[in-house]
């Protein structure tokens, strides 16, 4: 049975859509109920590794290297990813290939660790993927609020959903604002746990399981710790960092470069973070263009990350004007994650990327620039999600509130969702 949720216009709020169930149920569910968006978001992606050399021949080897560590980690996963595909009527293989969308990209545009030569160069010759995957993310670990933004294209900003599930087999539950089709990306859980995603530049040897599917892990996990030994236990072949939050003055950035995982547990109020690694011993944070040295070049990442540290002393530094309190924390990080200014801005504008440059990612991508901002108060299970840059919106509150739902609800999507057609 199709479910129908109307399709939100630029700039409304995000629509908000309920998975109840089994695995299998939930991802059905998943599928019918949006199949319209995330056949979009496919063939979206599937024309991005079309202009950077990817055909179906290594796409499906691709997706079978990701099931086989995905079925290894945990095959409940490899179920739900199965029942999507069959309510969206794609392939199992392209389901997963959607998933895995992050490694694909970077194994195809990633960079394997490099010399001080490379510095001269700028971020866009030098580690093509990361300027196209910008995010800036920050966590109050003393009072649970993890937030960020995700920059990238701008055809996925309509795309986009809140999505709210119930799991009937442990009576847990979640809330994430995921692309459609993928298992989760930046939510929280009814246990108190949050997480947030830096898409970083390291080419891995092998696919490992998803960052997306981790960042599901993390969010069906029992407790901080136990998020924890499911990312460090995983099958490993990814390049990211999932910020790590929880309710209970817990909060990590767990940083992967292919085969190696690094824990780096937050001992100061608020931390930052953006698309350069700043652990894993110092050696990939000491890395011309993968890190930040010293005498690192100025990126956007860099720019960033700089940019964000500088308003977070401001603001919760020694002459500190935020109270510990969440609401001042939100207040905070909102207006943050707002800001344009510098080179380059932790809120991007819509920009086009110069056709000159004769790149052919930069040729298959449209205007670039934010495209949802995420505050998670861990405490209260409350997310809130504004589409595209907060401040451009014409009118009224442009982020949307979603609480956790609970354990009882039923498989019907809450009022405030709007219908869309499956077909």
């Amino acid at each position: 049975e199709n479910t129908t949720m109307a399709s939100t216009s630029k700039k409304s709020l995000l629509p908000v859509v309920r998975f109840v169930g089994t695995p299998a149920e939930i991802g059905y569910q998943h599928g019918s109920r949006l199949r319209g968006r995330v056949r979009s978001t496919w063939h979206f992606y599937r024309g991005i590794f079309a202009a950077i050399g990817a055909d179906e021949r290594k796409l499906r080897g691709f997706a079978a290297e990701a099931r086989a560590a995905i079925e290894a980690f945990d095959p409940r996963y490899t179920e739900e990813l199965d029942a999507i595909a069959r309510g969206a009527e794609l392939e199992p293989w392209e389901i997963t290939c959607l998933n895995a969308r992050t490694e694909i990209l970077v194994a195809l545009r990633g960079r394997r660790p490099t010399t001080a030569d490379a510095a001269e160069k700028k971020e866009e010759e030098a580690s093509p993927i990361t300027i196209s995957t910008e995010c800036t993310s920050l966590a109050d670990r003393e009072v649970g609020v993890l937030a960020q933004n995700w920059d990238w294209d701008e055809f996925l900003e309509e795309q986009l959903v809140i999505a709210e599930i119930v799991k009937t087999t442990d009576s847990t539950s979640l809330v994430t604002v995921t692309e459609p089709g993928m298992l989760a990306k930046t939510g929280l859980s009814s246990a108190g746990v949050g997480t947030a995603l830096n898409v970083l530049g390291l080419q891995p040897e092998k696919m490992g399981v998803p960052v997306h599917v981790l960042l599901r892990a993390a969010l069906d996990a029992s407790s901080f710790d136990d998020a924890v030994r499911k990312l460090v236990g995983a099958p490993r072949g990814t390049s990211s960092h999932i910020y790590l939050c929880s309710s209970k003055q817990e909060a990590a950035m767990v940083e992967f470069a292919g085969d190696v995982v690094e824990v780096i547990p937050q001992t100061d109020r608020v931390g930052v973070h953006t698309n350069h690694y700043v652990g894993l011993n110092g050696g990939l944070s000491r890395d011309p263009v993968l890190g930040f040295p010293d005498d690192g070049a100025d990126t956007c990442s860099r720019g960033r990350f700089v940019r964000a540290t500088d308003l977070v002393r401001g603001l919760f530094g020694e002459r500190a004007t935020v109270d510990a309190t969440v609401d001042a924390t939100v207040a905070a990080f909102r207006r943050i994650l707002a800001d344009r200014e510098g080179t380059w801005p932790i809120c991007r504008e819509w920009r086009a990327k110069d056709p000159a440059t004769g790149d052919a990612l930069s040729s298959a991508l449209g205007r670039l620039g934010t495209v949802c901002t995420v505050v998670l108060d861990l405490g209260a299970g409350r997310l809130l999600a504004s589409p595209g840059h907060p401040l451009d919106h014409p009118v009224g509150e442009p982020f949307r509130e979603v609480r956790l739902p609970s354990s009882s609800s039923g498989p019907k999507a809450p009022p405030m969702s709007l219908a869309e057609t499956a077909s």
